[in-house]
């Protein structure tokens, strides 16, 4: 019937019951011997001579490995990575951290680790957006090919979904764990590199500048999160991030300019070559400026603008070489000194932080130790005779000694007065003493005698 569909009509027919008939008249064939002549392609009753295997054909079978999920599973993180720009989305998470370091105040590193963990979901939700607009366009550029998206391995719904889900995740959780301004820098960074900075590349030359402002919010961010605020510091830093993307991204873009024609992205390399250059030398020479801010609005020490400025100057020459001979090897040795000079100038500007010395209480005073009490010396003691007349006078009690560390004995501050009478016998009697007033005059030392002679 199939012959018969295929040659139309009777003719089809008559051949298919022509194939039957010699088919039946053959003799049988053992199995693996190659039918002769013409009728080997009609004959079904014989099997096809084996051929020869090749290494293609093993690598081709399904084979049952034991490993074989965990491959799988292992490109797919991998694809996920490349989606969200895994290496790209580490240096903004650390940009953020060295914001929060920098800031003023103490480290908690809850909180520290809460703006990172946000930070990174909110540039994982930005790339992902970025990637599920422009597959058309990065099948075309050489070092774009080989994304996910583009390869088939993650399919553009699925990374519109991850760029989403990222996206709410990590706003929420820099709503709810840190502050309200950090959450809203995420949030508006996401739609300025998503909405506005990815569909511009294709339209004007200016989306660089707004490329610029997307890199210089994270560190704000650091701040904001440290501080509650934006304040004089947190703009510092983000100069400093936004000056630092043009050589950074001039000098990339230089040795891309065919990939980035054959897609159709309007960058200074490709519309203004002279202007990539200009920029990219401007912009490196700011450097040394805005790191002077830094001691003069008190974020760090005056050592931070000696160690910074030796690498902005390298930087301004990298700049200048790349300006007055513009080729392959000028722009990229600019564009890895930039990759290394963001992190050491970071880190300097942690190490040269101004540390807020903190008022101290003063110091509790300390009783007086048994040899620091003062010495009082006790002057004559009045005698019986003088007190036989005359109105009250006022006459020091026997004064009790303390025995200090050396031995001696010491006298203490003189005890409140007594008022003695004028009645000799009130005054002198023996009799009138108290058992513990005679103690005290039995354990009085010598140097109360009557007389200057007798003071020690």
């Amino acid at each position: 019937p199939i012959c018969s569909a295929a040659l139309g009509g009777v003719p089809g027919m008559f051949f298919a019951a022509g194939r039957h008939l010699v088919a039946r008249a053959l003799p049988l064939r053992p199995p693996g011997a190659r039918p002769l002549g013409i009728l080997r392609h009609m004959s079904t009753t014989c099997e096809e001579p084996p051929r020869e295997k090749k290494p293609e054909d093993e690598l081709s079978k399904p084979v049952a490995h034991p490993e074989a999920g965990a491959a799988s599973l292992k490109h797919l993180v991998a694809a996920y990575g490349d989606l969200i720009k895994l290496r790209l989305s580490g240096l903004v998470v650390l940009t953020t951290m060295a914001g929060y370091a920098v800031a003023p105040g103490q480290l908690e590193v809850g909180t520290l680790l809460w703006t990172s963990l946000g930070t990174a979901l909110c540039v994982a939700s930005a790339n992902s957006f970025n990637q599920f607009v422009e597959v058309p366009f990065d099948s075309q550029m050489k070092r774009t090919s080989t994304r996910p998206i583009v390869k088939g391995v993650l399919s553009p719904p699925h990374a519109f979904g991850v760029g989403l889900g990222t996206g709410l995740v990590g706003v929420t959780m820099l709503y709810g764990l840190v502050n309200p301004i950090t959450a809203a820098l995420g949030a508006f960074n996401i739609g300025l590199y998503a909405g506005v900075y990815t569909p511009m590349k294709r339209t004007h030359i200016a989306n660089t500048w707004v490329g610029a402002i997307v890199g210089a919010l994270p560190p704000m961010m650091g701040w904001a999160a440290a501080t509650g605020e934006l304040g004089a510091g947190a703009w510092v830093l983000g100069l400093l991030l936004y000056a630092w993307q043009f050589p950074h991204f001039n000098s990339l873009s230089w040795n891309l300019r065919g990939d980035y024609a054959r897609a159709g992205y309007r960058m200074m390399a490709v519309t203004n070559p002279r202007l990539c250059r200009e920029v990219a030398l401007r912009y490196s020479v700011l450097m040394t400026p805005i790191c002077l801010a830094a001691p003069v609005l008190g974020m760090t020490t005056w050592h931070f603008a000696l160690d910074s400025t030796v690498l902005n100057a390298y930087l301004a020459y990298s700049g200048y070489k790349f300006y007055r001979d513009p080729n392959e090897k000028t722009a990229k040795r600019l564009f890895l000194f930039s990759v290394m000079h963001l992190p050491l100038l970071l880190i300097l500007m942690m190490i040269h932080k101004k540390r807020v010395k903190k008022a101290h209480a003063a110091p509790a005073v300390e009783p007086a130790s048994e040899d620091a009490l003062p010495v009082v010396l006790a002057g004559p003691a009045p005698s019986e005779s003088s007190s036989t007349s005359g109105p009250a006078i006022a006459a020091p009690s026997p004064v009790p000694t303390v025995q200090g560390s050396s031995g001696s004995a010491l006298a203490s501050a003189p005890a409140p007065t007594q008022e003695l009478s004028a009645e000799p016998s009130s005054a002198a009697s023996p009799a009138s003493k108290s058992p513990a007033a005679e103690a005290a005059t039995a354990e009085a030392p010598a140097t109360q005698g009557s007389g200057p002679e007798g003071a020690k």
